[in-house]
């Protein structure tokens, strides 16, 4: 903040406070976690940035808490699509430690569970890390971690679900069902005391006393366990107080309050918001924190079709919003972070190679060495690729990534609306005739994948499928670096995880990605998506054109999910005969997709296999219907929670993982995701709702667009709506006396088949409480056989001017590879040589540098490939790629030799070409960065390398093993040209 207003808005001594503030929020370039000295007046500064290479993702979530110590932030993080996948979710996210000083991490090797608890600090230096169960590992792993030491010194296995851990003397506390119980290290488990629910907020003070949270009947309490004895602290509204805890074993209760009795000593009652996160000393409260591109976008005119601009991506961070509150003066604070302007000195250590990702590749190589001696291979298309192919030797996924014969188009959020408005009314008369130049049969994405007639009769509401669609991809088909209206990678669900996860059965403590899903595109598209050959038992693959079309096109891709979408609805309509109905069933209303939406993440469990086992061969024993892990009440969900994006909270969509799979999903429907572009008439960049809203006939309708507990103005998620003896759940069902033999959870089956078949009404007038779709922004008739055009924001001439007549060109495809975009015309120039690619290799033979590899169907001759600077302690040897282009006939004597520099994603300011001369190798290190052609637009441009004497064959290299390389800035790869002249 300004320096005039400190002393009007920050309590009296800021200047000499310690009180240290952190703040946390993740974009597509990792998760940042900023932190700020009260001293300072609360200058923000980046203390790291947590990412994990050749992992693609449009957000890096996490959570994270400052330890007791004040010396050390632990962390945990993983991408946003981890909490799609309920294993990913459970036991799939990396833990580091930070060090506050100095901003140097340790990633430790174990990896741990997203839900919001986690991690948990203690009143020390030390911290508990869950590894959660779920219902394929029906036991949790308790580990706890010396933070001084970077390391975990003990680890206890329990049976059943545990939460809200944090260290307690020698061992834990945590929550076990309605029970607060200790654990020691070797596993002995003691009841402290009951609850009337799942205990949470749980926190040690310094006295080693335990306050925790309890919710019943709309309300919090707040309970204080010392010396063997359990008291009342506060009492206040559900959603409205929580406990959170500070430095030096401080805790404090945040919120508002019916009802205080007496507190310990190092306890205190602080204002505020109670989702809000507490500075070290509690003389801030952090509001919320996100990504600017997570502010409420413009609606503006539901029947406007244009398509306004497209999304602009810098290679860097995107600015962070932090809304805080000073308790002492209740002044209100906000803060636009550049997360790049002022960083920690060890800011470049958080994209270190994770151990975990490192000991894997290492481990699994031993089954693939001798893979450099395999044949060259070739593209899904069936050409030859020349050398080292940038394909992946192996992949089980349909279509591979970095084949140039196969790219993606990514449409813009205008064209993905258009076609949800067409398949939705089953109204879409597109053809697809080699479409994109694709080569693919001609098709028709409605006659392909046809949706199912609705049991009950209606139709999918738009607002769902797009509210599917935004938490599935962000509404992408292919990769995060590729623009609205380019071409470039698919965007595939755990791609590489049969590549760098273990795969070992009997380690239940790792990840088995070989048994993850090949989710492909804008709708996830899963089933029948993996290679043929390499299908899992039971299943099966679709046609290659088939799968093709399902990952390159996205209109054929919103038609596979939305025929998986009411194949769900009928599902559950058929096996239960209409009986289980989200209130009335009508399938106009949002609301009432409630199970089909839960169901199309987690699956139906018919009741005919009730008496039979599951796809893991385990027995039902009577169990049928929805699955547990996104059962509101599972207790991995943040009590207390309002309905996600409720009121426009935006911010909501920074920590996804407080929210089950359908609670954000309807979330999506009620408040439209923002996209953001560049408008060159204002300069800036804007924000646009992504989608036409849906409507309601009351504000209090739309925030209980889940079922509720209401309290005024209070909207808090009722997490036991879908919790009875119906489904063997029950609130707090823990043995008081014996926890360890207890179930732990409010599932009260130990292998968590608490599944749910019953009906739900939240809305007894449905007709007038339920919400509708928007505005149908495609409804002319033109539009059901004409599709959205492709924006040409990016449509740069594929021939960029500036080189000498003569000059001869090599591309970094062969010439049989088309421009796949549009607007690029090829003719009048030649090929003149070829170019190859080496891929660096661990010492085992494995190459995780194609993971970190991408292709982008823009720059010279519409194509470039790109990946990204590295030095030699961030793994640069291991993730190296070089590429070299060489000329199809020789120079004896001076050539001057130019590289092409695209628009995009050549971010580094030292790339370092090597041209092979007469005398040897010659380096020159160039920027590679943009150079602006006007205001808010880049331009293709060659750039010389100078003159240099050949004899014989002229080469060029490039490589992104670079010494200031950390893994932030791209290096890119197109098209070198030489120009044979004369010495001056």
């Amino acid at each position: 903040m300004e320096a005039s207003q400190r002393d009007r808005v920050l309590p009296k001594g800021w200047q000499e406070s310690k009180d240290l503030a952190l703040a946390t929020a993740g974009d597509s370039t990792g998760f940042h976690l900023l932190v700020a000295e009260a001293s300072t007046g609360y200058q923000w500064r980046t203390l790291a940035t947590l990412s994990e290479p050749g992992m693609d993702t449009d957000q890096w979530i996490g959570n994270a808490c400052l330890t007791g110590s004040g010396k050390r932030v632990m962390a945990v993080y993983a991408p946003r699509h981890f909490t799609n996948r309920p294993q990913l979710f459970a036991r799939g996210a990396f833990a580091a430690i930070i060090d506050v000083d100095s901003g140097a991490v340790t990633k430790l090797k174990d990896q741990v569970t997203l839900a919001y608890f986690n991690p948990g600090c203690g009143a020390d230096g030390t911290v508990a890390l869950t590894q959660g169960a779920d219902e394929e590992h029906p036991t949790s792993r308790l580990l706890r971690v010396e933070t001084g030491g970077g390391k975990v010194t003990d680890s206890v296995v329990i049976p059943g679900q545990i939460t809200s851990a944090v260290p307690y003397r020698d061992g834990f506390v945590a929550a076990r069902g309605n029970a607060l119980v200790s654990l020691s290290t070797t596993g002995k488990m003691k009841s402290l005391a009951v609850a009337a629910s799942v205990p949470f907020d749980v926190h040690v003070d310094a006295q080693g006393g335990v306050a925790f949270a309890e919710q019943a009947t709309g309300d919090v309490t707040v309970r204080y366990h010392a010396e063997g004895k359990t008291r009342m602290l506060a009492k206040g509204p559900l959603g409205a107080l929580s406990v959170r805890s500070g430095s030096d074993g401080r805790v404090f209760l945040l919120g508002e309050t019916d009802e205080v009795r007496s507190l310990p000593g190092k306890t205190s009652l602080l204002p505020g918001p109670a989702a809000g996160q507490i500075s070290s000393d509690g003389k801030l409260v952090v509001k919320s924190a996100a990504r600017s591109g997570l502010r409420q976008g413009l609606r503006g005119d539901p029947r406007d079709t244009r398509i306004p601009g497209v999304g602009k991506d810098s290679g860097g961070p995107e600015a962070i919003d932090v809304a805080a509150e000073v308790p002492a003066t209740e002044a209100n604070l906000n803060f636009e972070v550049s997360p790049a302007a002022r960083q920690a000195p060890e800011i470049r250590t958080g994209s270190v190679l994770n151990p975990r990702l490192a000991a894997i590749a290492k481990s699994r190589a031993k089954k693939t060495v001798g893979a450099a001696e395999k044949p060259a291979a070739t593209s899904a298309s069936g050409a030859a690729l020349a050398a080292e192919s940038p394909i992946d030797d192996g992949y089980t996924c349909a279509v591979p990534r970095n084949d140039p014969n196969l790219q993606v188009y990514q449409p813009h959020w205008r064209q993905v609306e258009w076609a949800v408005d067409q398949l939705v009314q089953k109204r879409l008369q597109v053809t697809r005739s080699n479409w994109k130049s694709l080569k693919l049969t001609n098709w028709s994405p409605q006659a392909e994948f046809p949706a199912y007639d609705l049991e009950g009769k209606g139709r999918v509401p738009t607002n769902i499928m797009l509210g599917i669609l935004a938490q599935e991809s962000n509404l992408w088909q292919a990769q995060r670096r590729v623009a609205e209206g380019e071409l470039g990678n698919p965007l595939v669900g755990n791609y590489y995880g049969v590549d760098i996860y273990d795969d070992d059965p009997s380690n239940d403590w790792a990840i088995d990605f070989s048994k993850a899903d090949c989710g492909y595109g804008i709708s996830q598209q899963t089933d029948h998506m993996r290679k043929a050959g390499s299908e899992r038992p039971g299943e099966t693959a679709w046609p290659a054109d088939k799968q093709k079309a399902v990952a390159l096109d996205y209109v054929t891709n919103i038609a596979a999910g939305l025929r998986t979408l009411t194949e769900k609805w009928n599902q559950i309509w058929i096996d239960t005969g209409g009986a289980m109905k989200a209130n009335d069933g009508n399938a106009a209303k949002l609301e009432n997709w409630y199970y089909a939406i839960w169901a199309y993440n987690s699956g139906w469990h018919p009741e005919k296999e009730a008496n039979g086992t599951d796809a893991n061969g385990d027995p039902n024993n009577g169990a049928w219907g929805l699955g547990w892990t996104n059962n509101p009440s599972n207790s991995y969900w943040k009590p207390g929670r309002h309905p996600f994006l409720d009121g426009n909270t935006y911010a909501d969509a920074a920590t996804p993982q407080y929210w089950p799979y359908q609670e954000k999903v309807l979330g999506w429907a009620a408040w439209p995701i923002t996209k953001t572009y560049w408008d060159p008439a204002q300069g800036k960049t804007v924000e646009q709702a992504g989608y036409n809203a849906a409507w309601w006939n009351h504000n209090d309708y739309r925030s209980a667009v889940v079922p509720v507990i209401q309290k005024a103005n209070l909207f808090a998620v009722d997490v036991n709506a879908f919790c009875t003896a119906d489904n063997n759940c029950q609130p707090g069902t823990t043995n008081y006396e014996s926890p360890a033999t207890s179930t732990a959870g409010t599932c009260l089956r130990a292998d968590f088949k608490c599944w749910w078949h019953m009906p739900k009404t939240w809305k007894s007038d449905c007709t007038t409480q339920c919400g509708n779709e928007g505005t149908i922004r495609y409804s002319d008739d033109k539009w059901r056989s004409t599709e959205r055009e492709d924006p040409q924001d990016y449509w740069y001439p594929c021939q960029t001017p500036g080189l000498p007549s003569g000059a001869k060109i090599v591309d970094d495809v062969p010439s049989t590879v088309p421009a796949f975009r549009g607007g690029c015309d090829n003719s009048g120039w030649t090929n003149s040589g070829t170019f190859s690619l080496e891929f660096g290799r661990d010492s085992a033979g494995r190459v995780p540098a194609k993971a970190d590899f991408q292709q982008l169907g823009n720059g010279f001759g519409g194509h470039e490939w790109f990946g990204y600077a590295r030095n030699a302690s961030h793994n640069g040897a291991v993730m190296r790629v070089i590429g070299t282009w060489t000329l199809n006939q020789q120079i004896n004597g001076p050539a001057q030799v130019f590289v092409h520099l695209p628009d995009h994603y050549g971010y580094t300011r030292q790339a370092r070409y090597d041209v092979h001369t007469a005398q040897g190798i010659r380096s020159r290190v160039i920027s590679q960065r943009p150079v602006k052609a006007n205001a808010g637009q880049q331009a293709n441009r060659w750039v010389s390398l100078g003159v240099f004497a050949f004899s014989g064959t002229p080469k060029v290299s490039l490589s992104t093993l670079n010494g200031e390389g950390v893994g932030d800035e791209s290096v890119v790869f197109d098209a070198v040209a030489f120009f044979p002249t004369t010495c001056p």
